[in-house]
């Protein structure tokens, strides 16, 4: 009888002691907000910014002058041609060194926009057009795996705020959903909410479509850095 009860009591120890299954935890993807401007005079605080980053660059026609330096590989007419600032190859190495040395990793996931012309869609292998046709075009390319990304050599600009961007009458508008940890300067410039991504940074193109508005119609391109 003792055998019995101890044999019993052994069983119920070794029940009580099995582990339960381990817990599955859903993989969900990540989530992208939107910011207001103390939003994003948060997160420049956050990134160790505060304000004086973008010197010579954001707020002037001078980034036109770098970027086209930048896309045309060093050519110093392309960037003269870009602004009236007539800058000297030396000045725009300046900038672009200090640029790089102020960028600093996003504090958190954010979504953006950025307008920009037709002339965007040849770094996609698509003519100049934005168009119905041009979208349904690059939606086939991306659902076939034709399109996945690209990789802008020059620096991107963007707002936080749709409303204060000063290009929406451009053909193409970006919809951004940038991802924690991208390198990129959170400017002072609350009359465009800017934010600027460095250089050199990969973008993955996730969905294309053609939408009405006030202009006549807009194509929308959704990136992902």
């Amino acid at each position: 009888m003792g055998r019995g009860r101890l044999a019993a009591s052994h069983g119920m120890q070794q029940a009580i002691s099995t582990p339960a299954p381990p817990k599955v935890v859903a993989n969900l993807p990540p989530v992208f907000h939107k910011v207001d401007w103390a939003t994003h005079q948060a997160i420049m605080h956050e990134m160790g910014q505060d304000g004086s980053e973008g010197q010579g660059y954001v707020s002037t026609s001078k980034s036109w002058s770098v970027n086209a330096y930048l896309r045309s590989d060093g050519d110093m007419n392309a960037a003269n041609n870009a602004s009236g600032w007539n800058l000297s190859e030396a000045q725009i190495k300046q900038i672009i060194q200090r640029m790089d040395g102020q960028m600093k990793p996003l504090s958190r996931n954010i979504q953006a926009v950025r307008f920009v012309g037709a002339g965007m869609l040849n770094d996609l292998g698509l003519p100049a057009k934005a168009t119905p046709s041009i979208a349904a075009k690059l939606q086939q390319m991306i659902q076939t795996g034709k399109l996945a990304e690209y990789t802008p050599k020059a620096y991107t600009s963007f707002s936080t705020d749709a409303k204060k961007n000063v290009f929406t009458s451009k053909q193409i508008k970006i919809n951004y959903q940038i991802s924690k940890g991208t390198p990129c300067i959170m400017t002072t410039n609350v009359s465009e909410s800017e934010g600027v991504l460095a250089r050199k940074v990969k973008h993955k193109i996730t969905g294309a479509r053609w939408v009405k508005d006030a202009f006549g119609g807009k194509l929308e391109i959704d990136i992902t850095v």
